[in-house]
């Protein structure tokens, strides 16, 4: 399951993200999650509505690379990482995004498939289209599709792809 947050994030390894461990609620020690958790799934429904991407590759600017420090110095990286910042932006996904993450307990005595089964059960009420929306109810696939079709009209030409996903694992793969 890390690996798929890092390559949705453009990352490669297995090393929890931020994103990862916020969304399953993890306190950011691999091995104390790990021990806590029987497995992980999760639901979803994606919408992009526009993704804008640099053309060419980056290139940095001559004081950019004198800046950068060639050894250890922590107070040389602090300065770095004040004047230029931490990240380069790419691209940009402009959308939405209805996820359900469940964390299994190990003390569970549910079986991983009876809770992915369970995950998918949530995501198929939450996304079927046999609903109409309410203010205290969560937002249906219908109401989505037609939610997305008002900035469709209003950009006919941005690519747009609405797509789903299920993901389950169990201990010993995260």
């Amino acid at each position: 399951m890390v690996e798929y947050f890092n390559k949705k994030a453009a990352l490669s390894g297995n090393v929890p993200l931020g994103s990862f461990n916020s969304s399953f609620s993890f306190t950011g020690s691999k091995k104390t999650d790990a021990e806590a958790t029987k497995s992980l799934s999760m639901d979803g429904f994606f919408v992009p509505l526009c993704k804008v991407e640099l053309k060419y590759p980056s290139v940095l600017e001559e004081n950019v690379k004198q800046s950068i420090p060639f050894s250890w110095d922590p107070s040389a990286l602090a300065s770095f990482m004040e004047n230029f910042g931490t990240h380069v932006i790419t691209s940009v996904t402009i959308g939405g995004k209805d996820v359900i993450y469940v964390k299994q307990h190990n003390s569970s005595p549910l079986s991983t498939m009876e809770i992915k089964n369970y995950v998918q059960d949530i995501g198929d009420q939450r996304f079927s289209n046999t609903e109409n929306i309410t203010s205290s109810g969560p937002m249906k696939f219908k109401d989505k599709a037609s939610y997305r079709s008002l900035f469709i009209q209003q950009s006919r030409d941005i690519p747009s792809t609405a797509y789903c996903f299920s993901l389950s694992y169990r201990k010993g793969s995260m």
